[in-house]
């Protein structure tokens, strides 16, 4: 059994691609909002858990040498983790104060993570084929990665150190908000700019990170992988 540590996307919203059956305007819930995809929408996340799986790339697949049946056993139970998750969303209690509810947030997070993971070790047996994919997961997340507690203490992030991820994660939603609205006009030029960014990221978590914490970041991230801006302006 693979022991890679299963990270758990963080973050406040539920993001739902536009034109799909569950992507309709769900009302605040007991103080927690639930947001619905829209192309570079304000506010939106990128990064986190999305209606349409961010393996359901083609050339994210081809990396994660992901065959059709694996494909279709793991976006079945992504599919199905969704549904689990949306439902605790809209029903979380509305008497819960801020912190009540972040906590409760984090728990459906990690459920959610923890169904689609039983899918992935259900349809990916070979070893190194799933750890590839935990650590695609990892840098899919960008810098909400480091807000996941397992990876915060292996790492042992200073309170700066968090803060400044914290900051330049900000920056990251805005700047991609704006290439996302720019990406079906002007594809091409979009990705550069957006390639160009992946690149500052990267040179943000070696400013950041000292040379102990650039290893374990390393380890637990695996090769760099760039992926294609189409993962995360999808239509």
């Amino acid at each position: 059994m693979n022991r890679f540590p299963k990270f758990i996307a963080t973050g406040a919203f539920v993001m739902l691609s536009a034109g799909s059956a569950l992507a309709q305007q769900t009302p605040v819930q007991g103080g927690v909002q639930v947001q619905v995809q829209t192309k570079g929408q304000p506010g939106m996340t990128y990064g986190g858990i999305t209606q349409n799986p961010w393996f359901g790339d083609k050339a994210v697949q081809i990396q994660l040498r992901l065959s059709a049946n694996q494909f279709t056993g793991i976006n079945k139970g992504y599919g199905d983790a969704l549904t689990t998750y949306n439902t605790n969303v809209n029903n979380i209690e509305k008497t819960l104060n801020e912190q009540q509810r972040a906590e409760r947030m984090q728990e459906f997070q990690a459920t959610f993570n923890q169904n689609v993971n039983r899918s992935v070790d259900t349809f990916i047996s070979e070893p190194k084929q799933r750890e590839r994919y935990r650590q695609l997961h990892l840098q899919y997340q960008g810098y909400g990665a480091f807000e996941n507690p397992t990876l915060r203490e292996r790492l042992n992030l200073s309170l700066e150190q968090r803060q400044l991820f914290a900051k330049y994660g900000q920056e990251w939603h805005r700047q991609m908000g704006v290439f996302h609205q720019g990406y079906q006009g002007d594809p091409q030029g979009t990705t550069d700019r957006y390639n160009e960014l992946l690149r500052q990221n990267n040179e943000r978590y070696n400013a950041v990170l000292n040379a102990q914490q650039q290893l374990i970041w390393r380890q637990a991230a695996g090769e760099a992988y760039n992926f294609p801006p189409s993962v995360y302006f999808q239509k």
